[in-house]
């Protein structure tokens, strides 16, 4: 048991007290009948090689017991004071982002989507949820629960936003088109992360999550937790968590709902009892004016063009991108959005739901395509998107069109798909940085960030101006153990951010403002100097 335990706690950073011996135990003996192993040595063996029995083990040891509307009173915060008070400050292109961390089958976020719908305001809002056990996150795309997830949930919002069905309730589709789903591992350092979706949260959800974790792991979870958030963000914990504010820098507000957090300086003069302790954000280093080359950028001066690659070393390179992709397979539940922060992402349940109004070209020829296609992304149709791809001749699609393909499969939350397009795209028109970067970031989602690395410089070889690349390929460096070569993409990024207006929009990064992506990287070094 303590040799399982031990796994578990190095693959998580769950531990697991006295106290839950007896239920670690139980879970181990009915890990073994699932697998038909008999002596307890041979799930040891079968939990190091094998990644799906490991998380099996992992779903059945962390409680994922939630239902709709629970503590209500943190539920009512939300709506009558942080989510009016986000909505009146986000201009209307800019949707209010809430993160669920732990959202075990999903009644927590669909909660909020019914708090944005009672406040108007469904389609202001980009939700996601993330949990450590995949098969949780089938249950929540699903969106079909029993009449206990609703014990607590009052007849009227049953009857509003559910079906009956038989002895099960079905969740409306408009409400689960508004959440994204994805696997996360909080103990992981994979975020804030441009690359996985997870930053910039205006309110964040952590409760009864890092009762798992020990001290130590509680900090550095915390203090990532105080990083994702956005300058005005909040972040609700559990009753039962444990108090932050000694462990991290944050404010600590006392409301009536209970004890929330806020990043240092964020709560201003609003609460007597509030308890601030120093930034530990620092301005950002004044090395951040020069760009770094290092080793992750060829000693060729300029932006060279696709002519002056080593034709054979690309053709090298797709294969390993492309085998890659084959060897992830669809990604289900663990696939993330294209879009930076989760913005109108929408849960793979909801695949295939608009293709019947699919519009392939018609007389106003490829121009007619492309802007019907960009139009369909911005609205956020994006089965639509990729059905009017679909139909259309590929040897007739555009680089831009390619890219809104991929961009929309990713959105659905169907990485593998996405991943297999890209791979088209650079096999139809060539090597192109926005491709290249592309399939770098799904290469980093499904968990290859060293095939993700190869393809984020390819695409900074041909542009190294391409501030987006430098950022994801921090992340994969990051997962690789490169923390210096992850702070060198970081400082090229921040360099090239110094030259911009904090108000315009960064080039492939789905609508960033220059000024976000600068926080992201000044809260990303700091991090990575605090883990040092």
């Amino acid at each position: 048991m303590q040799q399982v335990a031990g796994l578990v706690r190095d693959a998580t950073g769950l531990t697991f007290p006295a106290a839950r011996v007896a239920d670690v135990e139980a879970a181990i003996r009915r890990a073994m009948q699932r697998h038909d192993i008999a002596r307890p040595g041979g799930i040891a063996t079968l939990l190091n090689s094998d990644d799906a029995a490991r998380e099996e083990l992992v779903a059945d040891l962390t409680i994922g017991e939630t239902y709709f509307q629970r503590d209500p009173a943190q539920f009512d915060l939300l709506r009558t004071r942080i989510l009016p008070e986000l909505l009146r400050s986000r201009s209307a292109d800019r949707p209010v982002r809430v993160w669920s961390a732990g959202c075990a089958s999903g009644e927590e976020p669909y909660t909020v989507a019914m708090l944005f719908d009672e406040l108007n305001a469904l389609d202001r809002c980009a939700i996601t949820g993330t949990d450590i056990a995949r098969r949780r996150l089938e249950d929540a795309q699903r969106g079909v629960y029993s009449r206990w997830s609703l014990r607590n949930t009052p007849d009227a919002i049953r009857q509003r936003y559910f079906r009956e069905r038989g002895r099960y309730y079905e969740l409306m589709p408009r409400l689960r088109e508004h959440v994204n789903f994805r696997y996360l591992n909080l103990a992981e350092d994979r975020f804030p992360s441009l690359s996985v979706g997870i930053w910039g949260m205006d309110v964040i959800l952590c409760r009864n999550v890092l009762i798992y974790f020990d001290q130590e792991t509680v900090r550095q979870v915390a203090e990532r937790l105080i990083a994702t958030l956005s300058e005005d963000g909040w972040l609700i914990m559990g009753a039962s968590d444990p108090a932050l504010g000694d462990l991290v820098d944050c404010d600590v507000v006392l409301t009536d709902s209970g004890v929330v957090y806020r990043r240092p300086g964020a709560a201003g003069d609003e609460a007597a009892q509030r308890f601030s302790r120093p930034s530990s954000l620092p301005p950002a280093p004044a090395d951040h004016g020069a760009y770094d080359a290092g080793a992750d950028t060829p000693p060729a001066t300029g932006t060279p063009d696709a002519a002056g690659l080593d034709e054979a070393a690309v053709e090298r390179l797709f294969g390993r991108l492309k085998e890659s992709l084959d060897a992830a397979g669809p990604a289900g539940p663990g696939s993330a959005s294209m879009d930076p922060a989760g913005a109108g992402s929408r849960s793979a349940g909801s695949r295939n739901a608009g293709t019947a109004g699919a519009r392939p070209p018609g007389a106003e020829g490829r121009d007619g395509r492309h802007q019907q296609m960009a139009d369909a992304y911005a609205r956020q149709d994006f089965d639509d998107v990729v059905a009017m791809a679909e139909v259309s001749d590929a040897s007739d699609l555009s680089c831009e069109e390619w890219v809104l393909w991929i961009r929309a499969l990713a959105n659905t939350g169907s990485l593998g798909d996405a991943g297999h397009v890209a791979a088209r795209a650079l096999e139809a028109i060539g090597p192109v940085a926005e491709l290249l970067y592309l399939h770098g970031v799904l290469l980093v989602q499904a968990g290859r960030p060293a095939d993700a690395a190869a393809a984020l410089r390819r695409a900074l070889y041909l542009d190294r101006q391409f501030v987006v690349a430098h950022l994801t390929l921090a992340d994969a460096q990051q997962s690789v153990g490169n923390t210096e070569g992850a702070r060198r993409s970081l400082r090229n990024a921040a360099a090239l951010l110094e030259a911009m207006p904090v108000e315009d929009t960064v080039r492939g990064s789905d609508g960033e403002k220059a000024g976000r992506l600068k926080e992201l990287v000044r809260v990303k070094l700091q991090l990575l100097t605090d883990a040092a």
